[in-house]
């Protein structure tokens, strides 16, 4: 199992890639980030992509050196840890000036947000089938997007933030699954799983 550790201050983070600093086991991530001099740290296990352990400093704490760890996911951070790219995909996206292609695309791109009755898990679904993807959803909406690829029945990705209103999900796509929920009678497949 491979874990990695992520750490930096807290006005350099990028809440990405290049937070990282070293990748293997638990006890080598722990080791390193008893001796980062940073403001936070994060371990996350690759292959689930959840911070087992953490910690961080207060403004007028002690070093981070000094801090425990803290055992599960710290609640107070707003990241996710969706790691589509590796390190050296990165990399090469921003030599090939690949944020100038990203804005290109958000450029081009359109997103209507998602009608104001779409207030249960079902209706999401059946909206989305409907709609041009990549779709952005906002707000309390999210947790309906949550919900739905908790059971499989889209692809999307996540932006947690302080409040559930400013909370942001964008659908990928309706999976195989989904469409046949769609088919079938999407209630039913949620409420079976």
């Amino acid at each position: 199992m491979t874990y990695a550790l992520f750490a930096n201050f807290a006005e350099d983070t990028s809440g990405g890639w290049w937070d990282l600093v070293l990748r293997g086991t638990l006890e080598q991530c722990i080791c390193a980030g008893n001796s980062v001099k940073t403001d936070w740290a994060h371990i996350v296990d690759m292959e689930t992509a959840e911070i087992v352990r953490w910690k961080r400093r207060d403004a007028a704490g002690p070093p981070l050196d000094l801090v425990s760890w803290s055992i599960g996911n710290d609640a107070d951070v707003p990241l996710t840890f969706g790691m589509l790219l590796s390190f050296q995909e990165l990399c090469k996206l921003s030599a090939l000036g690949g944020s100038r292609w990203v804005r290109a695309q958000l450029m081009k791109a359109t997103a209507s947000p998602p009608p104001a009755d779409v207030a249960t898990a079902s209706a999401m679904l059946r909206f989305l089938l409907s709609c041009p993807l990549p779709a952005l959803v906002h707000g309390s909406q999210a947790s309906l997007v949550e919900e739905l690829q908790k059971h499989g029945l889209l692809q999307a990705e996540f932006a947690y933030a302080d409040s559930p209103e400013e909370d942001m999900a964008t659908v990928l796509a309706i999976t195989e699954k989904g469409r046949e929920a769609l088919a079938t009678g999407v209630s039913s497949s949620i409420n079976s799983n």
